[in-house]
C-alpha cells in the first residue's frame, strides 16, 4: 500500500543518501545498477522491491542509459504485470539521448531501434516515430547501425502513411466486417505494406478487387501442384511490376514463396528460369541496403529438415503435431537477432529455440519444467531450471495465444525477449553454453526449433543479420 511504500522510499533515502548527492550521469548510471542489483537481494519485501526498481529506473533515466531503464521496466513489468512496451516508450521519451557516452548512446540507438519494431509490429506508428531522434543521434557514429536507423525510419513513415489513411476503413470494417471496399483496403495494407499475409489475406478474399480477390482464394486454397503453384507465383510477379516501394518488394517476396515451392517439381528450361528469377530477387534485396533478413521457413523442407517428431508446412505456417526437433538449413553470422512468432495450441510443455555461437549449440527454453521455468540451457553444464538465467512464472505460454520470443546474439551475451520484455540475459563468450543430447540437432552450427507439446505453429521465423553475412547450407533450399 502507499503507507508501505512512503516507508520504503524513506529508507531508500537514508540508505542511499550519499549516492543521491551525485548528479553527474556516471554516477546516475551507477546508482540505477546497484538500485536494481538491491532490489533483488530485496524481493521478499514486496513495497521496498518496487521503490527499489522505480529509482532504478529513474536513476537510469538521468543517467541517459535506454538499456538499463529497459531492464527496470521489463523486470517491473514481469513482476506487477505492467504494459511493458508503453512503460518503455514513456522511458525512452524521458531520456536525454545527448549526456550519454559514445557507446552508451550506440547502446541506446540499439534498444530504441528494437522497441520501435515491436511498437509497429502493433501498429502502434505514432509511438515509434517519437523515438527517431533517439535512435538517429546514438547510431551517428556508426555507419552500419546508421543505415539500419534509416531503413527502419523509411519504412516506419511509408507504414504510418499508409495506417492512418486506414481510419476510415478499419471503422467500416468494425461496424461491417464484409464491407468489401474496407476488406481491400485493410488487406492490402496487411499483405503489401506490412506483410502480414496470415491476417490479410482473408480480407483481400473478402473484397472489392476480383484479381486480388482471386489470387488471395487461390493463396488459401493451397495449391499443391508446381504448375498451380507457378501460376499463383506469376500472378504476383506481374502485379509487383505495376507496383513500386514495399509493395513490390512483398508481392516479390510472396511469388518467390510459390516458386520455392514448384521448383522440385520443374524441369528443364522453365527450372532454369525459376532458379534465375530468386537469384536476381536475392541480389536485388542484397542491393537494398540496410541488415538481411533471411525468412526461415522459406527455407524448410520438411523430408530433410525434421530431426524427431511430426513437422508440416502449409500456407508458410510450420506446425509440430508431435513432441520433437527441426532444424533449418542456415548457419547464422557472429552476432543476429533470431525471431519466432508461435503459438502453443495444445500441450503444456516447452517451446525453445535451437540457437548457435561462438561455436556451441544452445537453447532458448519458453515453459519448460511444466510451464513454468524459462531460461537458457545449457550453462556450464546444468539444465535451465538449475542455473542463474533460470526465470521462474507461474505460466510461461499461454494456449492459443500467438506470441513473439526474439533472442540477440551479440558477441559479449545474448539477451531473450518474449512479447516485447527482456526475459533472460547472460554475458558470455559462449565457451559455457551447451546442449543436452535429448534436445541437440544433427547439425550444430544450425539454428532450429523444439516442442514438447501436441500441437505447437510457427508463423514467422525470420533471422537478422547484424554482423556478416548466413549460409544457407543446402542447394534448393525449401524445394
Amino acid at each position: 500500500g502507499s503507507a508501505e511504500q512512503a516507508k520504503s522510499r524513506k529508507l531508500l533515502n537514508e540508505v542511499y543518501a550519499a549516492d543521491l548527492t551525485n548528479h553527474t550521469s556516471a554516477a546516475r548510471r551507477d546508482m540505477a545498477a546497484k538500485l536494481l542489483a538491491d532490489a533483488e537481494k530485496s524481493a521478499d519485501v514486496s513495497s521496498d522491491y518496487y521503490v527499489l526498481l522505480l529509482g532504478a529506473r529513474q536513476s537510469a533515466i538521468e543517467g541517459g542509459d535506454l538499456g538499463l531503464a529497459f531492464k527496470t521496466c521489463d523486470t517491473l513489468a514481469n513482476a506487477y504485470n505492467l504494459d511493458s512496451l508503453r512503460m518503455k516508450l514513456d522511458t525512452a521519451l524521458k531520456i536525454d539521448p545527448t549526456i550519454a557516452t559514445p557507446a552508451i548512446a550506440l547502446e541506446n540507438s540499439r534498444a530504441a531501434l528494437q522497441l520501435c519494431d515491436e511498437l509497429m509490429a502493433i501498429d502502434d506508428y505514432g509511438g515509434a516515430a517519437q523515438l527517431s531522434r533517439l535512435m538517429r543521434i546514438g547510431s551517428s557514429n556508426d555507419a552500419s547501425l546508421r543505415a539500419t536507423v534509416d531503413e527502419q525510419l523509411k519504412e516506419l513513415e511509408s507504414r504510418r502513411a499508409a495506417w492512418e489513411k486506414l481510419a476510415g476503413s478499419l471503422a467500416a470494417l468494425k461496424a461491417s466486417p464484409n464491407d468489401p471496399q474496407a476488406n481491400f483496403a485493410v488487406g492490402s495494407f496487411y499483405c503489401f505494406i506490412k506483410a502480414d499475409w496470415e491476417k490479410g489475406l482473408p480480407l483481400l478474399a473478402l473484397g472489392s478487387d476480383q484479381a486480388l480477390k482471386s489470387l488471395a482464394q487461390a493463396e488459401m486454397a493451397s495449391p499443391s501442384s508446381p504448375e498451380d503453384q507457378i501460376k499463383l507465383a506469376d500472378a504476383w510477379w506481374d502485379l509487383s511490376e505495376k507496383s513500386t516501394a514495399s509493395p513490390q518488394k512483398n508481392m516479390q517476396a510472396r511469388a518467390a514463396k510459390w516458386y520455392r515451392a514448384a521448383l522440385p517439381g520443374l524441369t528443364g528450361l522453365e527450372k532454369i528460369k525459376i532458379e534465375k528469377r530468386l537469384a536476381a530477387l536475392e541480389t536485388s534485396n542484397v542491393k537494398s541496403g540496410g541488415p538481411k533478413v533471411v525468412n526461415l521457413l522459406a527455407l524448410v523442407d520438411t523430408d530433410k529438415d525434421v530431426v524427431a517428431g511430426t513437422w508440416t508446412i502449409k500456407d508458410g505456417v510450420l506446425t509440430a503435431t508431435t513432441g520433437g526437433r527441426f532444424q533449418f538449413a542456415y548457419h547464422p553470422p557472429a552476432e543476429y537477432d533470431y525471431c519466432v512468432e508461435f503459438s502453443r495450441d495444445d500441450g503444456n510443455d516447452h517451446i525453445s529455440m535451437a540457437l548457435a555461437a561462438g561455436g556451441k549449440q544452445f537453447l532458448w527454453v519458453i515453459g519448460g519444467w511444466g510451464n513454468k521455468v524459462i531460461g537458457f540451457d545449457q550453462i556450464a553444464g546444468k539444465s535451465a531450471d538449475k542455473n542463474k538465467s533460470e526465470v521462474d512464472v507461474k505460466a510461461a505460454i499461454e494456449n492459443g495465444k500467438r506470441n513473439r520470443a526474439v533472442v540477440k546474439i551479440r558477441t559479449t551475451g545474448v539477451e531473450a525477449f518474449l512479447n516485447g520484455k527482456l526475459i533472460c540475459q547472460w554475458k558470455t563468450d559462449y565457451s559455457d553454453m551447451g546442449i543436452s543430447g535429448v534436445f541437440s540437432l544433427h547439425d550444430k552450427s544450425a539454428l532450429g526449433l523444439v516442442s514438447w507439446n501436441k500441437l505447437a505453429k510457427f508463423y514467422k521465423v525470420e533471422v537478422t543479420e547484424i554482423t556478416g553475412n548466413g549460409t544457407v547450407t543446402r542447394e534448393n533450399a525449401g524445394h
